[in-house]
C-alpha cells in the first residue's frame, strides 16, 4: 500500500471519529433518575445518555405512574413524567422489561438495545456531509456502542383500561 493510500485512511478515520453525532451526551436535564449498573456490567458501560418516559391512561397523559427498567444489566425505579439516565454499552445487552403502575392500570413491555450508529439530518447526496456521516457511522459500529433509546428519545407506556 502506497504511502499516500495511508495518510488518506488515516485522514479519513480521524473526521470520521470528529463528525460523529450519536446519541451519547455529557450533560443530561437535571430532572433525571439515575440508574443502578451492576458490577459485572459496569466494565462494559461507555458513557450514559437519556430518555424521557410518560404515560397515558387512554391516551390521556397521566403523572404518577411508578415505574421501572429492569434486566441482569440495568435497574431503574422512576415516577413519571421522567427523563431517565440509559447507559451507553460496548456490545448489546439482553432485553430490558419496562413496567409502569398508575392506581390500579399496569402495563409492561420489553425494550430492545439499539445501536448508536446512525445517520443524523438529511445529507445531501454526494456532499461532504453525507461521506463525514458515514464515515462516522462506521466508526460507531466499529465500536459497537448499543442503548436502549436514542438521546431525548420520548418512550410512551400507554396504561390501557
Amino acid at each position: 500500500m502506497h504511502r499516500s493510500h495511508i495518510a488518506l485512511l488515516a485522514g479519513l478515520t480521524a473526521l470520521a471519529g470528529c463528525g460523529y453525532t450519536g446519541p451519547i451526551t455529557f450533560s443530561p436535564p437535571p430532572s433525571q433518575f439515575a440508574v443502578s449498573v451492576p458490577p459485572e456490567a459496569a466494565d462494559r458501560v461507555q458513557n450514559y445518555t437519556y430518555a424521557r418516559v410518560t404515560t397515558t391512561l387512554n391516551g390521556v397523559p397521566v403523572t404518577g405512574a411508578v415505574c421501572g427498567l429492569r434486566s441482569t444489566e440495568i435497574d431503574s425505579g422512576f415516577v413519571t413524567p421522567a427523563v431517565i439516565d440509559l447507559p451507553v454499552y460496548h456490545r448489546p445487552p439482553p432485553p430490558a422489561t419496562l413496567s409502569c403502575t398508575y392506581l390500579d392500570h399496569q402495563a409492561s413491555r420489553l425494550v430492545h438495545a439499539k445501536q448508536v450508529a446512525e445517520i443524523k439530518g438529511d445529507p445531501r447526496p454526494r456532499s461532504f456531509e453525507m461521506i463525514v456521516s458515514l464515515l462516522s457511522n462506521a466508526v460507531a459500529d466499529a465500536l459497537d456502542f448499543w442503548t436502549y433509546a436514542a438521546r431525548n428519545e420520548e418512550i410512551v407506556i400507554e396504561l390501557a383500561d
